[in-house]
């Protein structure tokens, strides 16, 4: 076993809490990704997990045992930076088997583990070369080889990806994702891109100020956010003011100008009493006009590749943004079209 707990795990510098009163249980074997703005305190969280910030108050356990107060390198960790932090006078090889020669390995031993990571990472034919002939795809897979050529039980990664430009760091986030499998690793995650998070995740855990926000799978944390933050901070959030009403058989959200748009049911009592409707662009749909229902012009039509993002504003003032798979834009500025979604595509945020 190779889980983690943290009960009230708190970081104070002077007057100001970093990390305040977290709880939290990442499983063995879990991807878990720490996401949040700057300053939330995901990289403090993370280096108290490490055992490199020593906390102001509660404990941490590793597989049972705890470490509060256990150095780092006695937590049988791999930790990856965004800077790599490669041995820049060492080759490759070298770079791979240091963790294994401070551990006193003999030889064969050290040759044959490093052999395996370098499968892993697909770099057998770059062991003689030193960190600065490589691209940066190639040294983030070096540095994830020697994290990992030791066989640590938890894998830390600290934005590892920051770096990359965007294709590279798609093609690295799929080999992380395969190898963590692979390995069985458990392993957290920081970082601030949202698609990387979502893309490589079990579960978010969602920090503001320092505060749990929501700990969810992607798609729940997506989908379903806890609180207006968390939709406001993943991805991009439609959200539309308004109260309840029952209509019929249907429920539809009564807006501040009087318009009515779909809404799921309400399942807390909030009925009656004003709430926050999330609509993701995703789920809006645009077609002509219709006298009774939601309408809005036009701003902009950004094609994307696979979809085009359109920007709409309504009448009172309202931006809205939907993502549709068209190949072209079928809308463009100026245009006024009719906004409308399935009832069950929104969410009623909680709070």
């Amino acid at each position: 076993m190779s889980d983690i707990e943290l009960r009230g795990v708190t970081k104070r510098y002077g007057a100001t809490t970093v990390v305040d009163g977290i709880d939290l249980h990442v499983q063995d074997g879990e991807f878990l990704t720490i996401l949040g703005p700057s300053g939330s305190g995901k990289t403090t969280l993370l280096t108290l997990i490490a055992g490199l910030t020593e906390l102001s108050d509660g404990r941490i356990s590793m597989a049972g045992r705890e470490v509060t107060h256990v150095p780092p390198a006695a937590r049988n960790i791999g930790l990856v930076f965004q800077s790599y932090a490669l041995f820049p006078h060492m080759t490759v090889y070298d770079n791979v088997a240091f963790p294994l020669s401070i551990r006193g390995l003999p030889a064969a031993e050290i040759e044959r583990r490093v052999g395996e990571a370098f499968r892993m990472v697909r770099l057998t034919e770059f062991a003689t070369r030193k960190p600065a002939q490589l691209s940066g795809g190639q040294q983030q897979r070096v540095a994830l080889a020697r994290a990992t050529v030791f066989g640590p039980s938890i894998l830390l990664l600290d934005e590892p990806l920051g770096a990359l430009d965007r294709k590279l760091r798609e093609e690295v986030q799929i080999e992380l994702r395969q190898m963590q499998k692979a390995l069985g690793l458990t392993s957290v995650l920081v970082t601030h891109d949202q698609e990387e998070a979502l893309s490589l995740s079990d579960r978010l855990v969602v920090l503001d100020k320092g505060k749990v926000q929501q700990v969810a799978t992607p798609t729940d944390a997506y989908l379903h956010p806890a609180n207006r933050f968390v939709a406001d901070f993943l991805g991009v959030a439609n959200i539309f003011t308004g109260t309840p009403e029952r209509l019929g058989d249907a429920v539809r959200l009564r807006l501040a100008d009087g318009r009515l748009v779909p809404c799921p049911a309400p399942v807390d009592g909030s009925a009656g009493r004003p709430v926050d409707l999330l609509v993701r662009p995703e789920r809006i749909r645009l077609g002509a006009p219709q006298e009774a229902g939601l309408q809005a012009s036009v701003v902009d039509a950004i094609y994307l590749g696979q979809s085009v993002r359109y920007v709409l504003d309504d009448p009172a003032g309202q931006r809205i943004v939907a993502q549709s798979a068209d190949r072209i834009a079928r809308f463009r500025h100026g245009d006024v079209v009719g906004v409308d979604w399935e009832a069950s595509d929104g969410w009623l945020i909680p709070g």
